[in-house]
């Protein structure tokens, strides 16, 4: 028996028809790769896009302050107290920055309050730029501090009694609240308590400073008003530029940045 083997090759016809095959598929796969490629990368985009938003969207409802305490509890680095960086997982990075304004201060007026020696009665002294202004009210009493606005639009100290009888009142330096500052520095054996009524249409605050030996109170009776204990703005009540740069890796050390958004911030006054 003979075994006839066939040991022909492709034919020409053959080698053409699979060339114009592999002509046509290949670039058609290429293009199906490319397209898978481009999606990734758009979802990717999208993704990145979508974080800066929601960070920004998030920032736009909190004062300076909450951001910062938000950022100290999640960030995962922070550098120099103003750039954290917050992991949000499958590759992507969240930078945020912090550039506060300069400081500005909206000192209204510093009021000084002391006692007589002679007739046991206090004397009360607000200095300001326009310059000084005092009047004379018993110690031991209770008075109301009240804060408007005048006719020209500058904020005005009022005090009066328990009946609501002005003792006097005069014009606080006019600038503009970033925020507005009332400086009350008590001296030694004053007893004193002011019923405050803020009605001004922004926040203003009362730093005072009491000698030991006083007694003195101060009730808010009415609008924003924040007492401290010593003059202090903290850095971020001045306002601040955030940024939010989103960056993405599939390597840990090569982070590719695809998303930047900012907001200036001003203090809430």
């Amino acid at each position: 028996m003979h075994i006839i083997k066939d040991t022909r090759g492709f034919t020409l016809i053959e080698v053409l028809i699979a060339a114009v095959i592999f002509a046509t598929v290949l670039p058609l796969s290429m293009y199906f790769v490319d397209c898978i490629r481009i999606n990734n990368k758009t979802k990717i985009q999208q993704e990145a896009n979508n974080l800066a938003q929601r960070y920004m969207e998030e920032y736009k409802g909190k004062s300076v302050g909450d951001i910062i305490a938000d950022l100290d509890s999640n960030a995962t680095e922070v550098r120099e107290g103003k750039e954290y960086t917050i992991d949000e997982g499958n590759g992507f990075e969240v930078n945020v920055e912090l550039e506060y304004d300069e400081m500005i201060v909206s000192k209204m007026g510093r009021m000084e309050i002391e006692k007589r020696l002679v007739f046991g009665d206090l004397v009360i002294i607000v200095r300001k730029e326009s310059g000084d202004f005092a009047w004379i009210i018993d110690n031991g009493e209770s008075y109301e501090l009240k804060i408007e606005v005048d006719i020209n639009g500058s904020p005005k100290l009022t005090i009066s009694d328990s009946n609501s009888v002005s003792k006097g009142s005069t014009v606080l330096d006019n600038i503009d609240p970033n925020p507005r500052i009332l400086e009350i520095v008590v001296e030694e054996d004053v007893n004193l308590t002011f019923d405050v009524y803020n009605e001004m249409a922004s926040k203003f605050i009362i730093c005072k400073d009491i000698d030991d030996s006083a007694t003195f109170n101060l009730n808010i009776n009415l609008g924003e008003v924040e007492v401290r204990d010593l003059y202090q703005i903290d850095e971020y009540e001045r306002g601040a530029d955030i940024t939010v740069t989103v960056e993405y890796s599939k390597y840990e050390d090569e982070f590719k940045e695809l998303a930047k958004m900012s907001q200036t911030r001003k203090t809430r006054t």
